[in-house]
């Protein structure tokens, strides 16, 4: 032969074969990250719920026509520097009115995509869907959003955005 040996031991059939443990590493328990909103990327806490609780309240009111109940979202601050948008919060006021009465219906969808917190402020950023109704013809538009909001006593209301 070569010089190699080699020996094989028999299987004892009479000796159960016990299968390999592993033992558990000891150490600190892993901490669950963070939860999210449903369908979001948003941290669930609860002032990110509130936020996203008024832009809902925005979509609810305007899906219903709700002049009253917009124009309780818009802040006493609010401001748009946009050409051809309302500047202020009075002539936010009369926009909402004016356009309520020429849509006959609209349906909305907002994914939110990023909440950023600055101050006394936030800004939410994501993407908006609206299927409206004005003299019987049926207009889509789609675009990214941004909408900032900020306390104003117990309620966050729209400071632009809306």
């Amino acid at each position: 032969m070569l010089g190699l040996s080699c020996s094989a031991t028999p299987a004892q059939p009479d000796r159960p074969t016990k299968p390999a443990t592993i033992a558990p590493t000891p150490g600190p328990a892993p901490t669950p990250g963070p939860r999210f909103i449903r369908g979001t990327p948003i941290e669930d806490t609860p002032e990110n719920r509130e936020v996203l609780d008024s832009i809902e309240h925005y979509r609810e009111a305007l899906e219903r026509k709700d002049a009253d109940a917009l124009i309780e979202l818009v802040h006493p601050r609010y401001s748009n520097t946009k050409p051809g948008m309302a500047k202020n919060r009075g002539e936010k006021i009369s926009e909402i009115r004016r356009a309520l009465k020429l849509v006959d219906s609209i349906e909305m969808t907002i994914r939110y995509q990023k909440l950023r917190v600055e101050g006394d402020v936030v800004r939410v950023l994501g993407y908006m869907t609206s299927v409206y109704r004005i003299a019987g013809k049926v207009h889509r538009f789609s675009d990214a959003m941004q909408y900032v909001l900020s306390l104003d006593g117990d309620r966050w209301r729209f400071i632009t955005g809306m």
